[in-house]
């Protein structure tokens, strides 16, 4: 781990380096163009000092569909993004048995990031950092994956409740260059994450995981108004766990999950090990009208090969393997009327199909081939995810930044999940919508230095539609169908109210710098309606706290 963690440390000071590059090239900064003054216009050492409230980023970001919106790195040439950085240092405490049992009941987090971005020569460049390191207590039904969430049926599980260490890395950098023959503008995404991840209880695995994206992209201008660009994805992701005993005199139970509840079981525990490797092809189509309205249309799809393997003697077996196929269809518009008043709309849709294809697999001991040879694959599960999301929201600007914004929330989430064999087949469905409305409000003082309280509340509500899960295996009494599939399957079909609030205070350092200084506190509480048996099980909240600079 030690190698490993020098190597994300170097990743940390490089990620360092490349969030000064803006600064030492501020001279050639992008200008500013679509930040529309609704009052009387201010000296640009002034307005330069206010571009740096939290509030003025938050518009910034709200603004600039391309970079925000799409995977387009070329984008922010056409966003005109101008030269920023920020940097924040918090720590969050979330406590509360609403919470699926695999993500621990108590988590703390010590938060590190930083972003920033500007021209350096004719290109805009920007990067960001994010390290996160993180403590989980009391987490269930988990002994491998670092994410049990990511959409990976294949894993193993225990029935000790376990405490859990995470540390995670999260580099990004993006590349446009300057327009080529007025009509094309090239860029690129970068992006690597790291996990290192280790369970504290016996079973206790240790695992490391990483991803590594990149999107090249490329934009073509058609006239005043219209652009259409392109970007082609790829990703690959390893992950590798070992699971040891602490305890050699005490064998572990443990379950080799394959899906809603099906499982084989095992006993022992140490120097138990998986491979994760996977790869992911795809693109994304944009389209943009830029006029008086803002208006970027998006269709992507990818789709993702992950096998899963058993370092077995010299050659690995298979246990199963996941395609993920990923559609996602999205609608960005802003357009910004009489009085600086700015009407944003985002509408998405997204389907997500996991086929969950499992091997049966024999030893070929001949001296000249040595491997494991598949004598049957085929899919036996399959997961399918439905999601569409809607946001409305009004912001009142007011030079750099906003008076106050406010909007309205509205997702729907359906979930259809199949163990085909035996007949019939184990089925799991549930759905959910959930509205909400929210409401910001940047209150100014102390105008010398730009004093800032920017205040907001959210409130949403969560409403079940349907939940069910129908189990036809030959294990109905064991804890993982019993106590696991159920209580997961009743904090994901929960009514439930879910409230947040934020307060941000900011100011200027000096009269001669334009770096502000803020300090953040949000808050959230969610609130369930259960059914009586698990009654416990229906509250959680989360605080977190931050501090910054922006400059």
């Amino acid at each position: 781990m030690t190698t490993k963690l020098k190597y994300s440390t170097a990743l940390f000071a490089g990620a360092l380096v490349l969030m000064q590059l803006p600064e030492i090239t501020h001279a050639q900064e992008i200008q500013i163009q679509n930040a529309p003054k609704v009052a009387t216009a201010i000296p640009d050492s002034l307005l330069r000092r206010l571009e740096t409230t939290p509030a003025a980023l938050e518009r910034m970001k709200s603004d600039d569909l391309w970079t925000n919106t799409t995977v387009n790195a070329a984008g922010a040439v056409l966003d005109q993004t101008r030269r920023y950085a920020e940097v924040g240092l918090g720590y969050a405490i979330s406590d509360g048995d609403f919470n699926r049992p695999q993500g621990g009941r108590y988590r703390s987090d010590l938060l590190f990031n930083t972003e920033g971005g500007g021209s350096v020569g004719k290109f805009y460049m920007w990067g960001a950092f994010d390290y996160t390191r993180s403590k989980i207590k009391d987490a269930l039904y988990n002994c491998s994956v670092a994410d049990p969430f990511r959409g990976m049926p294949y894993y193993l599980a225990d029935l000790n409740p376990s405490d859990w260490v995470h540390q995670n890395y999260d580099l990004q950098a993006r590349l446009a260059s300057p327009r080529i023959g007025r009509t094309a503008i090239f860029g690129l995404n970068l992006r690597y994450r790291n996990t290192i991840a280790a369970k504290q209880v016996d079973p206790r695995p240790e695992t490391y995981y990483y991803k590594i994206d990149i999107q090249p992209s490329v934009i073509f201008t058609l006239g005043e108004h219209h652009n259409i660009g392109l970007t082609f994805e790829y990703y690959n992701l390893r992950e590798d766990v070992e699971m040891t005993l602490s305890n050699l005199e005490q064998a572990q139970h443990f379950f080799i999950m394959k899906g809603l509840g099906y499982f084989t079981s095992d006993l022992g525990g140490n120097y138990v090990r998986r491979q994760y490797n996977g790869n992911s092809v795809g693109g994304e189509l944009q389209y943009n009208f830029k006029g008086d309205v803002n208006l970027i249309v998006t269709g992507s799809w990818a789709r993702k090969v992950e096998d899963v393997t058993v370092p077995i003697a010299t050659q690995p077996k298979k246990q199963g393997s996941v395609v993920d196929d990923r559609l996602k269809v999205s609608l960005a518009a802003n357009t910004t009327t009489r009085g600086g008043y700015t009407h944003s709309v985002r509408l998405s849709y997204q389907d997500r199909a996991i086929d969950g294809i499992e091997y049966v697999q024999k030893y070929d001991n001949n001296y000249e081939s040595q491997d494991w040879i598949t004598i049957w694959k085929g899919i036996r599960s399959q997961y399918r995810t439905h999601h569409i999301g809607f946001n409305y929201d009004l912001m009142r600007g007011y030079e750099a930044e906003y008076s106050f914004r406010t909007g309205v929330l509205a997702d729907y989430n359906r979930q259809n999940d199949i163990y085909l064999v035996p007949t019939p087949s184990t089925t799991e469905l549930i759905s959910n919508t959930k509205i909400g409305a929210y409401f910001k409000k940047n209150f100014r003082f102390g105008s010398r230095y730009n004093g800032r309280l920017l205040c907001g509340l959210t409130a949403q509500y969560n409403i079940n539609l349907d939940g069910t899960y129908d189990y036809h295996g030959t294990a109905p009494d064991s804890e993982i169908v019993k106590d696991f599939m159920y209580l997961d399957l009743a904090i994901r079909s929960a009514d439930y109210f879910d409230g947040a609030a934020e307060v941000t205070y900011s100011r200027n350092l000096n009269l001669s710098s334009n770096s502000t200084f803020f300090v953040r506190l949000n808050g959230r509480y969610r609130k369930a309606n259960l059914a009586e048996s698990y009654k416990t099980y229906d509250s959680r909240y989360m605080v977190h706290l931050t501090a910054g600079l922006n400059f």
